[in-house]
């Protein structure tokens, strides 16, 4: 029994001293990435990175944070990121990495072997941000002046989660869901897309813009910051946003609403022997703001709201049939979920049965804290 016990003991010990993380580097071994950009190679190599990498500094007795860019070329991305290792005499770690740029012309066809480089590499965090640059090059979106955050990288994201708060002008697509819906059939991914912009101080920073399109791994263009919103209506993704409503064409008078709640509901049939799709969105709103000017009842107001976003939606749908010929809505991973028989004979080439198919649109908004039947204030005599 003592025997027994003695060996338990020694194997308890080895396991506390031995154990630990195979891949495990000291603090003061390794260079932080906060955001990694890839563009074209430059001197005939395939690859070109640019690694924002974040470090502590002391200035007058006080601690803050600084970064630097770090670059390298290379002809596969694993050699390209091992080889900045060079530059900073450290390895690079990307455990607290939050941004993936990638530029036009790596998106239009570099997307898989990119991916399936993160997806290998254990060190290579699959949380990252996917985030397309509508700039020349990724670099450039790394190189401008943040505002708010001291690391560029992190201040994009920030951008990225408050757009999904309040706007939802833009998706937030990490890296496996991005590698997950390119595995999906009946739908092609976006990402959101970065540009340039000049601050009042004279200086450039970056700018949410729309989504970038793919047609499965390959870009194949933008959408602008509204038709985004109208995408994520029909995905059902709208939790919360601010929308603007037309009230008088001629006036040019706007309403603003807040949407403080949505559900999409989509129902594919088979009518007459041709494939229809019922999208039916049910947005809960509160009236933000109003022009005075404008006498318009609760009842009104409800009728031109709902006009105005089923137009929306409308345009977007076939503004992408028609320019992208590509499902990012998931119309056929509808299907294939919920209408098996339907997918069987739909299914095959759906990206082309897609710029055809035929769809009817209705929205039913409820005006919620709007205790009256006016939608504006009256003045007494």
């Amino acid at each position: 029994m003592l025997k027994k016990i003695s060996v338990f003991f020694m194997a308890t010990l080895f396991m506390l001293l031995f154990c630990g993380c195979w891949n495990y580097t000291e603090v003061d071994q390794q260079a932080n990435v906060s955001g990694i950009a890839i563009d074209k190679g430059q001197n005939g190599k395939k690859y070109h990175i640019t690694a924002e990498i974040m470090s502590m500094e002391t200035s007058g007795g006080k601690a803050g944070v600084k970064t630097e860019l770090v670059e390298s070329d290379g002809n596969t991305l694993f050699e390209t990121i091992r080889k900045a290792a060079a530059i900073t005499s450290e390895k690079l770690y990307f455990g607290h990495c939050k941004v993936l740029i990638i530029s036009k012309n790596m998106a239009e066809s570099e997307m898989v072997p990119i991916l399936d480089t993160i997806m290998r590499d254990p060190e290579l965090r699959l949380t990252m941000e996917v985030v397309i640059s509508k700039t020349s090059t990724a670099k450039e979106l790394l190189m401008l002046k943040p505002i708010m955050n001291p690391i560029l990288s992190y201040e994009m994201d920030d951008t990225l989660e408050t757009n999904q708060k309040v706007l939802f002008e833009s998706s937030k697509t990490k890296v496996y869901q991005f590698v997950n819906t390119l595995g999906t059939d009946g739908i092609c991914p976006i990402a959101p897309a970065f540009e340039t912009v000049n601050t009042s101080k004279n200086a450039s920073t970056g700018k949410l813009s729309g989504v970038a399109v793919f047609n499965k791994e390959k870009m194949v263009g933008f959408l602008n910051e509204d038709d985004a919103k109208s995408v994520l209506f029909v995905q059902n993704k709208i939790k919360n946003a601010a929308l603007s409503i037309k009230i008088d064409e001629q006036k040019n008078i706007f309403f603003s609403t807040e949407i403080i709640e949505n559900k999409t509901q989509i129902i594919p049939e088979k009518k007459d022997g041709e494939l229809i799709f019922n999208i039916e969105v049910h947005p809960i709103v509160t009236v933000s703001e109003f022009d005075t000017d404008a006498k318009i009842t609760l009842h009104e107001f409800e009728e031109l709201f709902n006009t105005q976003l089923e137009q929306r939606l409308t345009e977007v749908i076939r503004k992408v049939q028609k320019e992208f010929k590509v499902d990012i809505f998931g119309l056929g991973s509808i299907i294939r979920q919920k209408k098996a028989k339907l997918w069987e004979e739909y299914g095959t080439n759906w990206d082309k049965r897609f710029e055809t198919v035929k769809f009817n649109v209705k929205s039913k908004v409820k005006v919620r804290g709007s205790g009256t039947t006016d939608l504006y204030i009256k003045i007494g005599e």
